[in-house]
């Protein structure tokens, strides 16, 4: 048949999920959004405001 991949589950959602869940846990101290893609700079900019 010449099928390859069918068995696989799309990657695309997993990096914006990861994002969600850095917002998630750092809502509670007044972090409220980080532009993709997430460096460990970006969230302590985001730390420091």
């Amino acid at each position: 048949m010449g099928l390859k991949g069918v068995g696989e589950l799309p990657t695309n959602g997993a990096p914006a999920a990861f994002v969600n869940a850095v917002l998630d846990a750092l809502h509670p101290l007044g972090v409220r959004h980080i532009d993709m893609p997430l460096t460990p700079h970006k969230v302590w900019k985001a730390l420091q405001r």
